[in-house]
């Protein structure tokens, strides 16, 4: 969180009004006109998740899972993903697209190749990078400065109505509510969903039983006032050293889903072939929504 920072599109997760960047306070903070204040972390990033919205005391991944997914990330085995996710998301967006948030950001892998990637395409935007794990954001910091990292839920993105051009959304939970309201008329949510091959080699060696049940967000999004304009799949095989699996393992919900036993069978594999299977979707936001409604 910088100088430049466009606090005007932030709001009070309080009472909803528009959040002021304080510079001249120590520490740094956004303030409302009601006089709720909320501090710039010295990493860079706001909480704006208020207590009342928690289910647990520390939500979202943890520590372990955090660190565990950078660590497997900077090795590349996810970049055919998001290089061609990347791709989807510039050939989507109109050119003047200038307001884009990353919901679900995590560490900030995907949130910091997309915004490079925008700006080699020429496209001049504010990226607002939003996850529910203060330990995540945390480690997002640490990416990139330009882009405006908040720990807040997906669900109640701390956004005014009708301000975001688009926001992407890789293997999270799709949120419809929240995201119209801060979507404009006619914006883009941009998803990346699991397919149903995804990971079937390491989920071969850790259950007995494998399931193939693949999440269709187009229901849920169109009940919700979205409408499907394109999806395509994409796939491709990466093979992941030994070395790297037990990061696998800790960063996905297998880690604590398969069994001890399981675990270590998998953990004593030489390295493993895998095949990455997920889908892109481009949903494009129905709803109209006048700037000053109240979120609910």
């Amino acid at each position: 969180m910088n100088a430049t920072t466009p606090a005007h599109i932030l709001v009070c997760p309080v009472c909803d009004a528009s959040l002021i960047l304080d510079l001249d306070s120590q520490p740094r903070s956004c303030r409302c006109p009601q006089g709720h204040s909320f501090d710039v972390a010295r990493q860079g990033y706001i909480n704006l998740l208020l207590a009342q919205h928690k289910r647990s005391r520390a939500p979202g991944d943890s520590a372990d899972m955090v660190i565990a997914r950078r660590q497997f990330l900077a090795q590349g085995f996810y970049q055919p993903i998001s290089d061609a996710f990347n791709q989807f998301v510039v050939a989507s967006l109109p050119a003047n697209a200038d307001q884009l948030a990353d919901v679900g950001c995590g560490e900030g892998y995907y949130s910091d190749r997309l915004l490079r990637e925008l700006n080699n395409a020429g496209h001049a935007v504010n990226l607002y990078g939003v996850d529910i794990s203060r330990d995540a954001v945390r480690q997002a910091c640490q990416r990139n400065r330009d882009i405006y990292w908040l720990v807040a839920s997906g669900g109640r993105l701390p956004l005014h109505n009708g301000q975001l051009d688009a926001l992407v959304s890789l293997f999270t939970p799709v949120m419809p509510e929240g995201w119209r309201k801060t979507l404009k008329s006619g914006g883009s949510a941009l998803l990346v969903t699991s397919g149903a091959d995804h990971l079937i080699e390491l989920r071969q060696h850790l259950y007995s039983e494998v399931r193939n049940q693949v999440f269709d967000p187009i229901p849920q999004l169109e009940q919700g006032g979205f409408h499907c304009q394109q999806q395509h799949p994409f796939t491709c095989k990466i093979h992941i050293p030994q070395a790297a699996l037990g990061d696998l393992l800790t960063m996905t919900p297998h880690g604590w889903r398969a069994s001890a036993e399981a675990r270590d069978r998998v953990l004593s594999l030489p390295g493993l072939d895998v095949t990455l299977d997920v889908n892109f979707y481009h949903f494009v936001n129905q709803f109209s929504c006048a700037a000053d409604v109240r979120r609910q």
